[in-house]
């Protein structure tokens, strides 16, 4: 089974001119992360992350050195002073609190928004 497996790789492998898939030993780990610098459609397909999963599925386990730096937004700098405003004794659920009166509104806001838009074009229509 394994052996099909392999076969099937080997296959695929060949079809594939990626440079990826060249046995190099490239230090990723202390390069930028590719999601800084990839375009929104690249984004939302995660089409970014394309070099990590083909190493690892042609080469086997991931290593530190396969994987880059976390985007600056996502660092533990970051996000601490976001967390350091929820109040933990109060509440049960604190961070569900946090997130709701935080964010519900904008939604809230966004939703009254766009029914007042969406009655002016109605109106004009």
């Amino acid at each position: 089974m394994f052996e099909k497996i392999n076969k099937i790789k080997k296959k695929i492998k060949d079809k594939l001119s990626y440079s990826i898939l060249k046995d190099e030993k490239i230090d990723y780990f202390n390069q930028p992360c590719p999601e800084d610098s990839a375009s929104f459609l690249s984004k939302l397909t995660f089409s970014w992350t394309q070099r990590m999963l083909m190493t690892g599925y042609f080469r086997g386990p991931i290593g530190m050195n396969d994987i880059c730096d976390l985007p600056e937004d996502v660092k533990v700098q970051q996000t601490n002073p976001i967390l350091d405003d929820i109040d933990f004794s109060n509440s049960k659920w604190p961070l569900i609190k946090f997130i709701y009166t935080n964010f519900c509104y904008i939604f809230n806001f966004i939703t009254i928004m766009f029914k007042i838009f969406y009655k002016i074009y109605t109106i004009t229509k």
